[in-house]
């Protein structure tokens, strides 16, 4: 456990900010996502660790993967990110929002 909760929250809030980016996260002004868009991953893991370093926060991939599954994982349970509607084939999930 090499992070405090103060390095936690800058890496979930830059996630956030990376949600608002691909149009994930928009504070209830758009009804839904403008299309699918896959949430975690290298995408999302690039970005927090580009935009921390750019502010003098410097992480460690593992880190972030860490912190980024783990939100996923809790996205996942409580419904939030799942196969698009109607996808109902096997293979194992891809992280999306707007289930």
């Amino acid at each position: 456990s090499t992070l405090t909760p103060e390095d936690l929250r800058r890496i979930l809030d830059l996630q956030l900010e990376h949600f608002k980016r691909a149009g994930v996260a928009s504070n209830g002004s758009s009804a839904t996502p403008t299309g699918p868009a896959i949430v975690g991953g290298v995408e999302t893991v690039d970005y927090i660790l580009e935009r921390a370093a750019a502010t003098g926060e410097p992480f460690l991939p593992e880190q972030v993967h860490a912190v980024v599954e783990c939100q996923v994982t809790y996205l996942r349970v409580i419904g939030m990110v799942g196969r698009p509607a109607g996808d109902d084939g096997p293979g194992p999930e891809a992280p999306r929002a707007g289930r």
